[in-house]
Parts: structure tokens; C-alpha cells; sequence
């Protein structure tokens, strides 16, 4: 058998919308083979659904182990070139492997999107993520922009290369693999839009009161890897993201110095005052203090404070500092 295209990843835990998840999948016009592969972790059988029948599904059983572990035993199995993970209750938009394919073709790089759509339950759009990152966004992403996992393709070398989910960080794992991601390898994308992503309110078992210490916890790691410094510096591209860098160092200061950790607390001091003078004539810019004293928002994303957190993370819009 050759090797697919893109492996759909679907972990889920048996909701009613995974038949329009599963077949936007299938759906699709593609002239390239592809697999999809659902995880149930929802600790009883599937109920039964004409896709199960469809030669290119896999079901698998994974006994509420929750969604990192299940999007990982799903990957291990995964045969296709690139790993595509989609909700169970997000879909797959008309042409989005073509488009994939197309942008694959273009640059092969480790991490490729599409554009998002938040909708409400009816299909309206409500937003479009147009991301415009390109090569090393490090910066950007440590910093709390989000290209979701629904438009997105990951490389499966590069997926086991990094590890795969970390189920440590459950509800900002895919904010960790994309950070550690954009810390090792390049991204490229497109404006076009692959996917939906339904905004409104729905059941997770996913333990918010501890989403900031566990982002904290994801930054920290990275930022004690060979190599962030140099790598954040050069993505910083402009005043905002100097001062966005001031801030990263500037918060892991404060949390250092409450948890105790005098040593990476004068590294992060070290890195903090290079930031400051790297920063220039920046300094002067209102946008190198806009980024440094307020909590950043995914660019040209306006929430609306009367309506529901996005589906997935409530931090999927503002970071957790």
C-alpha cells in the first residue's frame, strides 16, 4: 500500500457530530489516498454509522485515557505522510486537501494551515483566522498566537521527532506541540479556509483553574532549550515582538522567582536585560509598550465578552499571562 497523503486523526468521545466530522473527511475531492482514523476514548461502543463501513476508517478503543494520549495511539497508527487531528465535533471544508497538497508542493514544511473558521451551531462565520506566519515564527507563537489543529498539517517524522502531545499539558496541548514545533522547525500557510471550528458551549473534561499554570509550564520548558534565545531574537521582527520578547522574559522572572529557582531565575535576568538593549530605538515605539504591559490577542481577533469561550481552550484568543 503506498503511503497516504494525510492521516485524519479523530479522537473522540462519542458526541453526535463526529458522522459530519468522519465524512467531511471522506468527502472530500482528492486525487491523492488518505486515511482517517477515529480514536474513541469515550469508554463505550460507537454508535453504529454508515462511515464505519468505508474501507479507508480505522476504529480504534483507547478506555478514557483522554485526548493527548488518544491523538497519540492514533498517530502511532498512522500510515500517511502528514497527520491531520480533527475534533469530533469540527469539520473539514470543501477542497481542504487539495489545498493542503497544493501548499505541500510549494514548501514541504513540518507545519502547513489552512485558514480557521469559528462558526456558531448554524455554520455562520463569526471569525477567520488569516495567521500570515511564515518561516520561524517562534515569537508569534510562544507569545499566544494559535493556528489550530483543525487547519493544520504536521509532518508524522516531525510529530514523533517532537514527541507527540504532551498529556501533561491537557487543554494547551496543542499550544505546546505548536510551540515546540515553531522552536525546532519552520511553518508555512495559506488564507484560504480548511476548516470549521464550532464556538459555543460544550462538554469537556478538560480542568481550567489550572490552564495558566500549566501554559507558564509549557513556556518554561521551552525557554530553557538550547537554542529559544536565538531563535525568539530572530523572529522578533518588529516593535511589537521586541516587546512581546521583554514580556516572555519579564513574566518567567516573576514566576521563577515564586517558585524558588535562583538559577534559571538570573538566565531568565540575563536574557531579559539583552532583550531591553537589543530593543533599540524600538523602546520609543507605542507598540513596543503596547506589547510589553498588555495581555496579547491573536491578531485582528475582537472577542465578544457576552459570547462563550471558543471551543476547545478559552486561551485559544488571549494568551495565559
Amino acid at each position: 500500500m503506498s503511503e497516504p497523503f494525510c492521516s485524519t486523526i479523530i479522537a473522540t468521545i462519542g458526541r453526535d457530530s463526529l458522522q459530519r466530522a468522519v465524512e467531511s473527511a471522506l468527502d472530500q475531492q482528492f486525487d491523492q489516498s488518505i486515511e482517517v482514523i477515529v480514536v474513541n476514548d469515550s469508554g463505550r461502543p460507537l454508535a453504529a454509522a454508515g462511515w464505519q463501513a468505508d474501507g479507508r476508517v480505522r476504529v480504534i478503543a483507547t478506555q478514557r485515557r483522554e485526548r493527548s494520549v488518544a491523538r497519540n495511539v492514533g498517530a502511532a497508527l498512522a500510515h500517511g505522510r502528514y497527520l491531520h487531528f480533527l475534533d469530533d465535533d469540527d469539520w473539514l471544508l470543501p477542497g481542504a486537501y487539495a489545498t493542503f497538497a497544493a501548499l505541500a508542493a510549494r514548501n514541504p514544511a513540518p507545519w502547513l494551515y489552512g485558514a480557521a473558521q469559528l462558526t456558531d451551531a448554524s455554520g455562520r462565520c463569526l471569525y477567520q483566522f488569516d495567521h500570515d506566519m511564515h518561516g520561524n515564527a517562534l515569537m508569534p507563537v510562544t507569545a499566544g498566537e494559535w493556528i489550530p489543529l483543525q487547519s493544520s498539517l504536521v509532518a508524522r517524522s516531525a510529530f514523533f521527532e517532537l514527541g507527540g502531545f504532551d498529556p501533561t499539558i491537557n487543554g494547551l496541548e496543542d499550544k505546546d506541540l505548536l510551540m515546540r514545533s515553531a522552536l525546532r522547525f519552520e511553518l508555512d500557510g495559506i488564507a484560504t479556509p480548511v476548516a470549521g471550528i464550532l464556538r459555543g458551549v460544550w462538554t469537556s473534561s478538560t480542568n481550567w483553574s489550572q490552564i495558566r499554570r500549566r501554559w507558564h509550564v509549557a513556556c518554561e520548558r521551552v525557554l530553557s532549550e538550547p537554542g529559544t534565545a536565538a531563535r525568539l531574537r530572530a523572529s522578533a521582527r518588529n516593535a511589537y515582538w521586541h516587546g512581546r520578547l521583554l514580556r516572555l522574559y519579564m513574566l518567567s522572572i516573576s514566576w521563577n522567582a515564586r517558585a524558588g529557582r535562583p538559577i534559571i531565575l538570573l538566565d531568565r535576568l540575563f536574557h531579559a536585560a539583552g532583550a531591553l538593549q537589543r530593543a533599540g530605538p524600538r523602546l520609543f515605539s507605542p507598540e513596543f509598550w503596547r506589547a510589553l504591559t498588555r495581555q496579547h490577542l491573536t491578531a485582528g481577533f475582537e472577542p465578544d465578552p457576552a459570547a462563550a469561550e471558543p471551543h476547545g481552550h478559552p486561551q485559544q484568543t488571549r494568551t495565559a499571562d
